[in-house]
């Protein structure tokens, strides 16, 4: 048989298995089965850096609080980061808040339907845009996250390195080939990868995939080896000394503006020191590990505020839960 010829058959047989394999599982989640393209969009940010059990609370609270669009943009940023405490990767929500702001100024606030115009809203990469166009305007563009690389390596034995050029434009064309297919955009792309995320999974439930005749790497027996494993960056490990003021039911908190963790969440007024320094320090000692970095602070409480710290607000404690701070000092206002 042509090269050419098979492959088309291979796609279109495993296009058919995925379809039928859909169509037997009810996996619910909130925003499925919405063609709200701001919903969609919510959700696909939230679900960058985060699993679907826990962006699901996260979600619902975040659309309870701005329904629609237009709350969102009417929001001060400041609200906006305190409804995003906990979920991490601030600069999410930052760009949520910009880019609805950018919608109600360049489309008087209507969501775009083109895949190049949802590409311009800030924050919005190939991957978000192609899951609005697709979930919510039919829009024929192949939707590619991890669980789409992981079946499809698989599928077809890709051994190049997913992040880079080469990898990415493999991938890309093959679900874009299984997408035109199908016909059914918003249908296959959420088939493929509820797949990845519930049977194509890190460690594979081959004995229960439907596909197995058509993955390569099955009959390899490569599926543990693929998607070729990226190497992860070296956790960098930080030492920070929080002085907590204290007296007369007041205390100082100052804003994180640098480019760094946590920006514009709350913090006490801090100093950073080194792994010796901080095993000297007296206080309250929580640390939290981020996904590139492990935090180790220490809490110490004083009366009187060092001048040169005094640049940052003071709030009354009974208030100060009103703020947003990052988990870890969140934490220790918890626990005092």
């Amino acid at each position: 048989m042509h090269f050419c010829t098979a492959f088309f058959m291979s796609i279109k047989q495993i296009r058919n298995n995925l379809s039928e394999w859909h169509r037997t599982i009810d996996r619910k989640l909130p925003w499925k089965e919405d063609r709200n393209p701001y919903k969609i969009w919510v959700s696909e940010i939230i679900l960058q850096q985060t699993r679907v059990a826990q962006g699901i609370p996260y979600y619902l609270a975040f659309l309870l609080k701005f329904p629609t669009l237009k709350h969102l943009a009417e929001a001060n940023l400041e609200e906006v980061i305190t409804q995003w405490e906990g979920l991490g990767y601030y600069s999410r929500a930052r760009n949520l808040h910009k880019g609805a702001n950018y919608i109600m100024e360049t489309h008087n606030g209507v969501f775009p339907k083109e895949y190049e115009e949802i590409l311009l809203i800030p924050g919005i990469g190939p991957y978000t845009a192609a899951a609005i166009s697709s979930f919510a305007f039919d829009g024929m563009h192949a939707v590619v996250d991890g669980n789409v690389n992981r079946v499809l390596s698989r599928m077809f034995n890709i051994d190049e390195d997913l992040s880079k050029h080469i990898g990415k434009k493999k991938i890309k064309k093959l679900s874009q080939d299984l997408l035109e297919i199908a016909g059914n955009p918003a249908s296959f792309n959420q088939a493929i990868m509820d797949f990845g995320a519930t049977v194509c999974t890190p460690k594979p439930k081959c004995e229960i995939c439907p596909m197995t005749k058509q993955c390569v790497a099955k009959k390899l027996e490569r599926t543990l080896e693929l998607p070729q494993k990226k190497t992860k960056p070296k956790l960098r490990k930080r030492w920070f000394h929080y002085l907590v003021y204290n007296q007369n039911g007041k205390s100082y908190i100052v804003k994180r503006v640098n480019k760094d963790i946590w920006k514009d969440l709350f913090e006490f007024p801090m100093q950073e020191c080194s792994e010796i320094e901080w095993k000297k320090l007296e206080g309250v000692k929580l640390s939290q590990k981020l996904s590139h970095q492990h935090i180790h602070a220490c809490f110490t409480e004083v009366k009187k505020m060092p001048i040169k710290y005094k640049t940052g607000q003071k709030v009354d404690w009974k208030n100060i839960s009103s703020y947003s701070f990052p988990r870890l000092i969140r934490d220790y206002i918890g626990q005092r």
